[in-house]
């Protein structure tokens, strides 16, 4: 299975950014998708669907929650699998 951009499209509840529902596949780099301030903009996910997979693997939940704390993507150097507007 190959991995896709998801792009957030926003949401509410407790944690609004680990429900894969609030995210859209798209065919735009994130570059392009990530102009804002300060929230996930996109996460690199394994799915061939429209929206997200359910449920996110922990790993990319746990890039989520990172990405959100840190205002930074993933680890410096390391492959990015979530953005962060900025």
């Amino acid at each position: 299975m190959a991995r896709y951009w998801y792009s957030y499209q926003g949401g509410s509840g407790t944690h609004p950014t680990l429900d894969e529902t609030n995210y859209l596949k798209t065919l735009s780099t994130p570059s392009i998708l990530c102009q804002g301030a300060g929230n996930i903009c996109a996460v690199y996910a394994y799915s061939t669907n429209t929206t997200a997979p359910a449920p996110f693997s922990i790993n990319i939940q746990r890039y989520i929650v990172n990405a959100g704390i840190f205002s930074m993507p993933s680890d410096p150097g390391s492959m990015i699998f979530v953005y962060v507007k900025n």
